[in-house]
């Protein structure tokens, strides 16, 4: 399973309410999932210039990260799941 981190807000200013919470949140999403070897977290926190103007939205740049952070996450995740050991076929 792969979960994702909430992304900080940036049509808000840093401080904010909402920008803390999601702070608190993601720290407590992660503490709690690294208990468990079928979950990946992918931490989503990426600077500003991945966002659109108005800052809620990614931008193609920021697509593209977030596809490649996903793509990682899932090579890492399928090479863990192949057998450490090749089997030889008999012929």
């Amino acid at each position: 399973m792969i979960l994702l981190s909430v992304p900080h807000r940036h049509n808000l200013i840093s401080d904010s309410c909402v920008n803390k919470e999601i702070v608190a949140f993601n720290n407590i999403l992660k503490n709690r999932m690294t208990r468990f070897r079928n979950v990946e977290l992918i931490d989503v926190t990426i600077d500003r210039e991945f966002y659109t103007r108005h800052g809620q939205h990614l931008n193609s740049r920021g697509k593209e990260s977030m596809a490649s952070k996903i793509a990682q996450s899932i090579e890492r995740l399928v090479k863990k799941k192949r057998p450490s050991h090749k089997y030889e076929v008999a012929g």
